[in-house]
Formats: C-alpha cells, structure tokens, sequence
C-alpha cells in the first residue's frame, strides 16, 4: 500500500483531528483549535502593569501547546479596572511588559490576543477612584453604585480609548486583540436594553446601541489593518444585561461587517445556567444552542466554549460546524499541558479539574489558585527540577494537601513516604465526592494516587501512626496534613441519642435512624444534609451562626440553599441552647421560641480540630516539622494545599 494511500486512515486515526487542525483568524495563522480564553489572573500589579509571574503562568500554558492565548483583560482607562489587579493599557508605560510577554511566548508557537475592556457601571469609585460610567445612570445590581450617563462626546473618548489601546498591543507584538462586548461589560451595557436607555444616536434600536462597538472595530480596522478583532459577545441573562437571540446575531453581523476577524461566544459565567458555576452541578451537561447559530449568521471564525470538560464534546463541537474554535479555561488552568497530551493519544494522563470554581469565585485573594494545579501562580518557583534531591519528607495524613505535598517533593527530588490510618486516599476530598455534583473530586484523588507511584512515593496506609514510626524514617522534614478529632458540644442529654459524625456518615453507610438533626451548618453541614434527604432521610439543619453554609462562596451558597429547599428540608439558624430528653427529644431555642424535634440520629458537622496535633512531640526532633491540616470547603482547602507546596519550593535553601 502507497503512502498515499494510507493518509486517509492517518488522519482519521489521529486523536482529537479537528483540534488538532490549523485555523486563519483574518491574517494570523493558528497551530491548533484550542484557546485559553481571557481569564483574570490578578497577578498583575495595583498600578497596571503586567508581572514577570504573569508572564510565567502564561509562558507555562504556551509550552503546554495550546494554538491561541487570550491574555487577561486589560481596561483601556483607569476608570474602567473592574478589579484592584487589571492591568492597563491607556498609555504608553504598559506596553514594554506586554512586549516581553509576546516575545517570551512567541517562541512557543502560541498566538496572541488580549483582550481589551472597559468596566462601566460594573465597578466602583471604591476601586478606582472615580465614579463609574454607563449609557444611562441606572447602577448594576451587584456593585449598586449608580453611575455618571456619558456625554457624546466622553462616548468618542471611549471609543479613542480602544482603538490606541489596540494600536499599543499591535506595537507591543500581539496578533490580534479581543473586545468584551458581554459579561456586563460597558461594550455590553451599550447593547442591551436593560443597561442602555439613550434616546440619542447611541440608545433606541440595535444599530444605535451597537455603534460603539462597530465604531471600535472599524476604527482599530482602520489604525492597524494586519491585527485580528475578535469581539466576544453573549446573549446574557433575562433582566441582566439581556440580549435577544435575534439582536445577538444582528450584532454578530453588525461586528464582522464593521470588519471584526473572529466572534467569540460568551458561554461563561455571565450565560451559564448558575447550576453549572457551582460544583454541586453536573458540568459538561450544559445545552449549547447559541454558538452554531452565530456561526451561521457570519462567515468569520466562531470560538465557543464554557462549561466544556470533556473533550470529546469539544471534538465534537469542532466536527459537527457548530463552532470553529474551542475555548478551553478552566481544564487549562489545571493542566496546562492538556494540549499535547490529547494530541499525543495521552488522555488518560490528564490532571482532571474538579468544577470548583475557586480560580473564579476569590473572595478573600485577588490571585488566581487551584486546588488541582497548586502552581498556578507559582510556576517560577517549580521551575527549578530537583532541588531537594538528597532530603527526606514524611507526609502525615493522605488528604489533598498531604497529597499535593507528596506530589511536589517527589517532583522537586525529595525522598518521600506518606502515612495514612485509613485505606482511602483524599481524606475530606474523597469523602465529600459522594455528595451529588463531587463526584469529580475522587477523579484528582486517583490522578494523584497515580502519579505518585510512577513517582515512587512509599504508602503506608491502614495503621496508626505513632511518634516512633515517624522518627524512625530519620526525616529532614515532616508535613502533618490532616484534621484533628470531632469536638463534641457540651448538651445536655446528648448521650440519649445516636450520635454521627460526617467522615463516618459520608464513607461509609453506617446504620441511623430515619429522624436526624445536623448541628452545625456551614458548607459540609449543608451538604451532608442534601446527601441524606436524596436518601430519604427526615431531616432538619441546625446553625448557631445567622447563616447557613456562610463558608463558601455565595454562588454555591445559594445553591445549596435552593436545594435544601427543594428537598423540604427545614434549616433553622440562630438557635441556641440545645438539650435532649431521655425519649430522644431535642429542644433548641430560636427566635424567642423552643424547637421541639424527635431525634433517632445527631450528626457534628463542622467541629474537627483543624489539625491533628498528636504529634506534637516531633518538634524539636526533626530539622522541621509543620502542622497544616485538612479542610472540607475547597477554597480554604486550596490555601492549605498552597501552603504545603509553598513551604516545599523554598525548603531546600533551609536544609
């Protein structure tokens, strides 16, 4: 058989051929289908400049073989940063960090968008120092700061505003730039009614709402004829910055005839049913009816994505014309390397996101982390292969930072053994997977129960670690990484009950009672209360705080709530002085009146010792010993996943 012949059956055989396919977006030729979609990382600075651990957390995603980045969105004027850490691009002083950045990640073979923005009404004089702007002066509900309407001609300013932005990124080396025309943007508050009530030629119908936008376009089209335009756009949410499907092509078409190279479909955070941004949902279910019918609105190139995890979804997107490109954030973000192990027939090496959300929902730190990839931010700090070559590390407590410790010295060439008195690894992750919607966290306990053998970490699990045991491994270092004992409260008559904690609840199937109380209501609380009411359990949620679930972000919070809810389960805060009477009654007193409620079964939630510390006794006898514990909320197990591994990347400089 000729070569010839044989193509063909090649090219069919080849893993992911569609992805793998190159694409022209206007005059830039792409390696690859597969795009890093604008992100904001906060790894710049508070004055607007990029940072060399910007540059490093992108450079790491272009090794990874990804065909096009879109860097973060970067506010063409001060007043328009939606977060303290936006970086700028209103003048001429930023540009010299873009430019490293498009020459270190050039040499990859990457292409190059950013994406340029303007907050609007969507953040605050708090943040920037000047009171916000929008079409109308009507406040978004989220910020509730109601902004200053803009003259016609601050209007002409603005749109200035993009086209030097966009003259500077060209200069700066990018390949194309992106346009945020959703998300609530201000380009988005233009072209939605909800937002924009102008009677002038920029309000009333689509052509007038969508004029600043073709009025950029045209003019970047215009200043830098070789530089792509994307322009990303979404329909929005109802009463929300909403855009009907038919004024979402026209602007589509409105865009591309003003000369913009590519559509970017808004299938993210601002679209997604909100059942999918939380982790309690099931991801990769999402209906996506909006992108093809872009794609057949336009001619141009059409990236989609958002709420793609399995990738023979986004093969399939690609195979079937429905999109051109596929944007690929979160999995990206956790394994920058997903490129080229898909192309290399290496799925099964994939280091699996786990639909948290933390790299989204950051509350307390306007840096980007990951539970699943604690080197997201950090990746300088990994660079340097094998720095502890020579020194030994004793992990207690197989949890996910116990798991993560093992994982980054046994990369960093340590010598490691892990101790763990159960037989399952992950701990507090693990056990949290067979609630409804985390079933994908034990995908990372097995990714990393995977990886750590082929790195020859030593297990030793199903017995009770003792002082002698650690200290005979003679280790440099030892990294205790589990909680402590259930904390029992102090109520009267507790012991005429059956009493449960929720480790013991969610690993196993031990026998209870029909009747339960769950005391203690923060996220696990919360969620071990929906566990068992899909079990058909009775049962009824007790909080002594004014909140349930108060510990977790306010997306997955609202969700657990509904869900609760939808179970009939009841959930009482507030309450305070329990008691429980010899014929299983409980008594708890909440808003001047008495609960009275028949008990077969109370569960603790929420009360583990954050550490345990009976091993105390190896400070002193060891060169280091740290003490970092477990925790069952993703968000405050991340920090202690970065903890762990921060500790690791600078503790052979110590030894």
């Amino acid at each position: 058989m000729t070569d010839e012949a044989q193509k063909p059956e090649e090219a069919e055989a080849k893993p992911f051929a569609k992805l793998a396919e190159s694409i022209r977006i206007g005059e830039v030729d792409v390696r690859n289908r597969i795009v890093l979609p604008a992100m904001a990382t906060g790894f710049g600075s508070s004055e607007g400049f990029l940072t060399e651990r910007c540059i490093a957390y992108y450079l790491e995603r272009a090794r990874g073989g990804v065909g096009l980045i879109i860097v973060e969105p970067a506010a063409v004027a001060p007043a328009g940063r939606h977060i303290a850490n936006t970086p700028l691009l209103n003048d001429d002083k930023f540009t010299q960090m873009h430019q490293r950045l498009c020459e270190v990640l050039h040499v990859e073979g990457v292409k190059l968008f950013v994406q340029l923005m303007h907050a609007g009404r969507k953040t605050s004089s708090r943040l920037t120092g000047m009171k916000p702007v929008a079409p109308s002066s009507r406040a978004d509900r989220d910020f509730g700061e109601k902004p200053v309407a803009l003259k016609t001609e601050e209007i002409a300013e603005i749109v200035d505003s993009f086209v030097a932005a966009a003259v500077r990124a060209h200069q700066a080396g990018y390949d194309g730039v992106e346009l945020v025309a959703s998300g609530g943007f201000l380009l988005h508050q233009f072209l939605s009614r909800d937002s924009n009530r102008r009677k002038d030629n920029y309000g009333g119908d689509l052509v007038a709402r969508a004029r600043v936008l073709t009025d950029i376009v045209a003019g970047i089209r215009a200043a830098a004829p070789t530089l792509a335009v994307s322009v990303r756009m979404g329909p929005g949410r109802k009463k929300d910055y909403h855009l009907p499907m038919d004024e979402l092509l026209e602007v589509a078409r409105l865009s591309a005839g003003a000369g913009a190279s590519c559509i970017d479909v808004a299938l993210g955070a601002e679209m997604l049913p909100r059942t999918d941004r939380v982790p309690i949902a099931s991801p990769g279910q999402v209906q996506r009816p909006v992108e093809p019918v872009v794609k057949g609105a336009v001619t141009v190139p059409v990236i989609g994505g958002g709420g793609i995890f399995d990738l023979r979804v986004a093969e399939q997107l690609v195979k079937n014309g429905r999109v051109d490109m596929v944007a690929l954030g979160r999995p990206i973000v956790t394994d920058p390397q997903l490129p080229t192990k898909i192309f290399s027939s290496r799925v099964a090496a994939l280091r699996p996101c786990i639909h948290c959300n933390v790299c989204l929902s950051r509350l307390s730190d306007p840096t980007m982390s990951c539970p699943a990839n604690p080197m997201v931010g950090r990746e300088q700090l990994f660079w340097l292969a094998r720095r502890g070559a020579g020194h030994h590390v004793v992990v207690v407590g197989a949890g996910l930072a116990g798991l993560w410790t093992c994982m980054a010295a046994a990369e960093l060439g340590y010598t490691v053994e892990l101790f763990e008195e159960g037989s399952i690894l992950g701990n507090l992750l693990a056990v949290r997977s067979r609630v409804p919607g985390q079933t994908d966290n034990y995908a990372l306990v097995d990714y990393l129960s995977r990886e750590l053998q082929t790195l020859g970490v030593k297990f030793h699990l199903r017995r009770k670690v003792t002082l002698r045991d650690v200290l005979d491994q003679r280790p440099d270092v030892v990294f205790v990484t589990r909680i402590g004992e259930i904390q029992v409260p102090e109520i009267d008559g507790l012991s005429n009950v059956q009493t449960l904690d929720p480790v013991t609840v969610l690993s196993g199937e031990p026998t209870m009672g029909d009747k339960v109380v769950l005391l203690g209501g923060g996220l696990m609380g919360a969620e071990l209360a929906y566990y068992l009411a899909k079990r058909g359990k009775h049962v009824t949620l007790l909080e002594e705080r004014s909140r349930v679930a108060s510990d977790t972000h306010p997306e997955l919070r609202q969700h657990i709530i509904a869900a609760l809810r939808e179970m009939d389960c009841p959930v009482h805060v507030g309450v305070h002085d329990l008691q429980v009477n010899v014929y299983g009654e409980l008594t708890a007193q909440h808003e001047k009146r008495t609960l009275r409620l028949l008990v077969d079964t109370v569960i603790l939630a929420g009360n583990y010792e954050t550490c345990d510390n009976t091993l105390r006794e190896l400070e002193g006898k060891v060169k280091e010993v740290h003490f970092i514990g477990d925790a069952y909320e993703t968000a405050e197990l991340t920090k202690l996943v970065y903890q762990a591994t921060g500790i690791l990347a600078d503790l052979a400089d110590r030894l």
